[in-house]
Order: structure tokens, then sequence, then C-alpha cells
């Protein structure tokens, strides 16, 4: 049913279970709906235009009381990168793109919208159906571009803010169709305040609170392989921020766009960075859950969320110092910010090397996958012990 103040739709299924209904919206217009199979389409013809057929036999309507009427009724429905794509070789008013949503039980309040990065501004806001919608750029592309376009040359980039503390981080959208965290996590764990699932990545607890809070001094030993539980570190100002991505620096230098992405950020052990879920003695398997911000995850070892299919088979950098001054700069942004090492208590390795945790623990229990580089090598699946503190970068879901 239609109602021209709430836009609401009401589905009536012959069917228990998930419907599958697709809408699309046209700024914040009323969306075009189509319902899937088993469900009794309740349609007024008088706001309605039938546009054409979906897969399985489902229809799409197009709402003519109060968006440009569409006057082709035979325009080809389509789906495209999961998405529904209407095109008319008549009538431009009908070329339209729809967003996808899968509902339990029957009415949907919300007019969910076609948005990309500039529809959001929160880490917690990005969903699989905006990284999508954001274009892919080509392998190769590296010019940066902060308004959406379908220019598969440029490389989409926002700024988006981390509500649990408004810390701000660079997003970019890569080749491998995934969006990624261009600057390290630099978020402070708190051992008086646990993370909730409303905003933080638990999928398998609805909190969780850290062992220990985030230091800010060096001189503090680790258990080894995390068996004590989180620990991480937050730097101090003279190992705060990196030029180039291997120099470090006092203070941030170049435009705030620059300032966002040389930061070094935190270094968790694998344990906190993996929110608990990581104990010190399971191996062989990812973990679900993280402290990257709700909607995004920890990269796992393989798959098409890893390090290895960004690194190695999308872009098909070696173990080589050209690639690794490639993913030093755009639309990469590595820093070799080095490590905690947790049996000294000092950090080590900066401005000489890089490590990345992932979800994944290793074949023996006391090691943890991560993506390790230097000026001159990289290796994406390499492992360590889980005690270390390492740098965190996350990955859409």
């Amino acid at each position: 049913t239609y109602d021209s103040t709430n836009y609401e739709f009401t589905i009536n299924s012959t069917q228990k279970g998930i419907c599958k209904v697709y809408f699309a919206a046209e700024g914040t217009a009323v969306p075009n709906a189509s319902y899937g199979l088993n469900v009794e389409q309740s349609i007024d013809s008088s706001k309605y235009v039938k546009m054409g057929s979906l897969p399985n036999n489902d229809y799409v309507f197009r709402a003519n009381d109060t968006m440009t009427t569409c006057t082709d009724p035979n325009a080809q429905v389509s789906i495209v990168n999961n998405r529904i794509m209407i095109e008319s070789s008549t009538d431009t008013d009908c070329n339209i793109y729809a967003d996808v949503v899968s509902l339990t039980g029957g009415l949907k309040t919300n007019t969910p919208k076609y948005t990309t990065f500039s529809g959001i501004t929160t880490m917690q806001q990005m969903t699989s159906f905006i990284c999508e919608y954001e274009t892919t750029p080509e392998v190769g592309a590296t010019d940066i571009t902060w308004d959406h376009t379908l220019d598969t040359s440029k490389v989409p980039r926002t700024v988006l803010t981390d509500t649990r503390d408004g810390k701000k981080y660079l997003v970019t959208k890569l080749a491998d169709g995934n969006c990624w965290m261009s600057q390290n996590l630099a978020f402070d764990l708190d051992q008086d305040v646990s993370l909730k699932s409303i905003d933080t990545d638990l999928n398998t607890t609805t909190s969780w609170t850290p062992y220990h809070s985030t230091q800010t001094e060096t001189g503090i030993t680790w258990s080894d392989y995390g068996q004590s539980g989180a620990e991480s570190y937050h730097p101090g100002s003279s190992e705060a921020y990196y030029k180039g991505g291997n120099v470090l620096s006092s203070t941030p230098t170049g435009s705030t766009d620059e300032y966002l992405w040389e930061s070094a950020g935190n270094y968790y052990n694998w344990n906190a960075s993996t929110a608990g879920s990581g104990i010190w003695n399971v191996k062989n398997t990812s973990v679900d859950d993280s402290i990257c911000p709700i909607g995004w995850q920890l990269p796992s070892n393989s798959g098409d969320k890893s390090f290895y299919h960004l690194i190695t088979e999308i872009y098909g950098f070696t173990s080589s110092s050209t690639s690794s001054t490639a993913l030093r700069s755009n639309p990469f942004n590595f820093i070799l910010a080095g490590h905690y090492v947790h049996t000294s208590g000092e950090m080590s390795n900066q401005t000489t090397n890089a490590r990345y945790w992932t979800n994944t623990a290793y074949t023996s229990a006391a090691y943890a996958y991560h993506l390790y580089m230097t000026s001159s090598s990289i290796s994406t699946q390499n492992s360590n012990n889980k005690g270390f503190g390492y740098s965190v970068r996350c990955v859409a879901r």
C-alpha cells in the first residue's frame, strides 16, 4: 500500500521468511519497488506504471504521482553488480539504478536511497552497498577524487569520522572492489569502558571490555602470545607522524589530507586487534570480531578481503623496492611505522618496516598472519608472535 506522506510499502507474503524487495530512489523521491516470488502485490494502478520484469518473474513499478512519469512500459530491466538497472531507448526519465535490500517481515518504513561516499560522514555508516556503488578504479589509477565519478581512472576517497572517539580517517575505494582505510587505526582502548556491537565490529558478542587501557609510554612489557589479554600502545608526539611513509616527523606536515594519512596510529597485540576473540591458543582459523568500527573488519589472510588479494592478485605487486614504494604512495599510503616489542616494551624498526594484523591465526597457536613490508620487500602472508604490537587497517565488510 502507498502512503503519500510516509512512503510506506506493505509487503504481504504467502510464504513466511525473507522477502527480497528492490528499491530505487532518485534523490529523495518515492522509490520504485519490485516484489519477489510468492509475494502478493497490492499496487494501485493509478499511481504506478509497470516497467518490466526481473529474473524469476519479479516486476518493477514506477511511482507516477511524485516523480517524472516514465512513459515507456517496455523499458529494459536488468540486474548489474547486484543492483537493478532500468534503461529506456526512448525515455530517459526511465533510466535509474536501484538499491537492493532484504527485509524480514512486512513493513518497510524507511526509504533507502542510492548513495556513495558522498552520502555518509561516519565510519559506522559504511555498508557493503555503499562501497559497492562507489566507482571501482582501474589498476594503476593514482589520481584521487573527492567527488563521485564514473571515471575509473580516478580513485574515490573520502574522510569519515569514527563515532566512538571522533577521530577521522581517510577511506579509499581500491581496484579490488573493496573500501579500505588509508590511515592506521588510532582508537584508544579503555579498561573501564566496554565496546558495544552497536558501533564496533563485534559479531559473536554484544560487548567486550579490554584487559588494559591503551598505554602512552614505552617500557611496559606484554605477555607472550597475548596470553594475558588485550594490550595496546599510543605513540608519543616524537613518533606519531611520518613523511612519505618512511620518515619520522614530530609534527604533521603538508596539507590537511596528508596529515590524516601520515599518522602512525596505535599498536595492538593480536588479542586487542580482534577485540578479545583472538585468544592466545586459537590456531588455523579466522576470528569474527575486531576493534574496527561496525561495518568494517580486519583483513583476512586470504580471500577477497585480504592483503594478499589486494596487493598480489589485483595489483600484481612483488617483493621489491618498486612495489614497496608504490604501497607507500597514493592510493594506498601505507607507512613503515615499525612495531611494539612486547618482550622489551620498546618500539622497533620505525621507518624500516611495517606490520599489519589480519584476523587469521597461524597453524601454530602462538602466531597470527600479518602483512609485512620493508622499503625493498613485501610479504602479504607473513606470521609472527601474537604478542607483538602491530598496526591495524580495516576493510569494509
